[in-house]
């Protein structure tokens, strides 16, 4: 029975077979057809990725060593900071006799607090400067650093972030605290604020903010890690804090206290003297005015005094005259 069985099953599925067996070969065919397009494709792609990789491999940043870029940085940023310091230390000196000759007027006085100010902020941050940029250049002697970096500038922003930054803005501040003070010298050294020299003080009002509004624009333009200078400006006072509080410098945050309140005491007194609040000057001014009289009686009573000693030697000279005649006449009456 088992036997009968399994020859009725296979006649069974014989003819089948045969009659399946065309069809079996196209779908045989077609598979092989999807199975080289298949892999004509992935070998398509990969030949694709690997030249996109040949490319950005070809096209990768290079990495470069950036010490002596650094340092070339550093010192030549030195040099011109080393002037304005100069400069703005000969012209903190410079109005002293000024000061004393002025009748200090409101306009004076304001003009001269910016101008002393100015001139005192300029120096400090021009030597801030040279020290600072003195002190990156000894790091980089050292070398305690990683000197590959595509370029010096993502060097120094990895590496000397907080001297980089420093120096940079004590160099752009101290300029534009320099042409502020020169430009309240000129007002004051050619009398521009009297009101006949109106023109000429419109004139360097007009030009030297033109030239410092020009110069802030591009520095804005060119910080490229900061949207303006004001910006950059708080960053530094941030990086300096935080440096000093999480490395205990005291002297650091004794410096940082001493620069904050300078800055606000001269703001303050700036304010003052625009809006006359200061009361010490105007009483400074009124005793001025009342003392002019006190100060030219001594040079009056010596010109009076001059006066009368040569009336009183005018009339000395006369009388003797006058008895030398009367000697002469009485000499003739007693020989005639």
């Amino acid at each position: 029975n088992k036997a009968t069985k399994n020859r009725s099953m296979t006649c069974a599925f014989v003819p089948s077979a045969f009659v399946s067996a065309p069809v079996v070969a196209n779908r045989a065919a077609s598979v092989a057809t999807a199975t080289i397009a298949t892999v004509a494709a992935s070998s398509s792609s990969s030949s694709i990725a690997s030249s996109t990789a040949l490319q950005a491999a070809s096209s990768a940043v290079v990495l470069k060593d950036c010490t002596s870029g650094a340092l070339a940085f550093f010192n030549g940023i030195r040099t011109p900071a080393a002037l304005i310091a100069g400069s703005s230390l000969a012209a903190l000196f410079s109005m002293i006799g000024k000061y004393r000759e002025l009748q200090k007027s409101r306009g004076e006085r304001v003009t001269l607090r910016i101008f002393h100010a100015c001139a005192l902020f300029g120096f400090l941050l021009a030597v801030t400067t040279v020290v600072s940029s003195t002190s990156a250049g000894t790091r980089l002697l050292l070398g305690e650093f990683n000197p590959m970096a595509p370029n010096v500038y993502q060097f120094l922003k990895r590496e000397m972030e907080f001297e980089w930054t420093l120096t940079r803005w004590c160099f752009l501040t101290g300029v534009m605290n320099f042409l502020t003070a020169i430009g309240g010298r000129i007002l004051i050294e050619f009398d521009l604020l009297t009101e006949y020299r109106a023109a000429e003080r419109y004139i360097v009002f007009l030009a030297l903010g033109g030239m410092i509004g020009h110069l802030t624009s591009l520095v804005n333009s060119s910080l490229n890690c900061w949207p303006n200078l004001w910006s950059m400006t708080v960053d530094v006072y941030r990086m300096a804090t935080l440096r000093a509080w999480r490395n205990k410098y005291p002297l650091a945050i004794v410096s940082l206290l001493g620069v904050t309140t300078a800055i606000s005491w001269s703001a303050i007194s700036i304010v003052q003297e625009i809006f006359g609040w200061n009361k010490a000057a105007s009483i400074s001014d009124d005793e001025s005015d009342s003392a002019t009289t006190l100060d030219y009686m001594p040079s009056i009573l010596a010109a009076s005094s001059s006066s009368s000693g040569e009336v009183s030697d005018a009339n000395g000279d006369t009388s003797d005259g006058a008895a030398e005649a009367h000697a002469e006449v009485s000499a003739d009456n007693s020989a005639t």
